[in-house]
């Protein structure tokens, strides 16, 4: 078997340091992604927030009225073709929302 020179021992030591650099890198990206994929399942499943009203509203989803001091789920909408642009808010009542579905990725 041939004796390594110095400059081969180098090249070796060099060549192992970088696989050592690759592999962290490798485990750094695998733990980035899991945390990643953890966060969107999290809020893919994540349940709608039903808030107390204050005022009477009109369930969107089934034209039922929600009465005040009662649970429901508001999605706003935001209105761009018209100046000025403006907000709407649609309100569902707690039927309804469970009903909704999460968006799907």
């Amino acid at each position: 078997m041939a004796q390594l020179t110095e400059h081969d021992l180098q090249m070796l030591a060099d060549y192992k340091t970088r696989q050592a650099q690759l592999q962290q890198k490798n485990a750094e990206l695998q733990a980035q992604k899991t945390r990643q994929d953890a966060y969107w399942q999290n809020k893919r499943e994540r349940k709608p927030k039903l808030l107390t009203t204050e005022v009477e509203h009109t369930c969107t989803g089934c034209n039922e009225v929600i009465p005040k001091k009662s649970q429901a789920l508001p999605k706003s909408h935001f209105h761009t073709d018209t100046f000025p642009p403006y907000f709407t808010t649609d309100y569902f009542c707690p039927k309804c929302a469970v009903n909704m579905e999460a968006p799907k990725a």
